[in-house]
């Protein structure tokens, strides 16, 4: 791979735009990933009947899931924005 190399010799305004987009990236996938593991184990506390109050669970649960609909259409713009600062770069 080319990268390291391309990475030392671009600008430092376009290096650090390739790193701002990788980080929000990662960010919106890691509060994706959170939402959807919480909503998993709420769903297994339901399902096997351990939830002391089956209705905050259930309403937890749907409370997890719409934001992580939303962070999904945001994780996708902000790989959108990164694949474009990569592109800018060269790479």
């Amino acid at each position: 791979m080319l990268w390291h190399e391309l990475n030392a010799v671009v600008p430092d305004p376009v290096r650090k735009q390739v790193e701002d987009g990788r980080t929000n990236a990662d960010f919106v996938v890691s509060l994706l990933c959170g939402h959807v593991l919480v909503a998993v184990a709420a769903a297994v506390d339901l399902v096997a009947g351990r939830a002391g109050l089956p209705w905050v669970t259930g309403g937890a649960l749907a409370g997890l899931l719409m934001p992580a609909v939303v962070w999904y259409r945001v994780a996708v713009v902000a790989t959108d924005e990164w694949a474009g600062a990569v592109r800018a770069a060269g790479g």
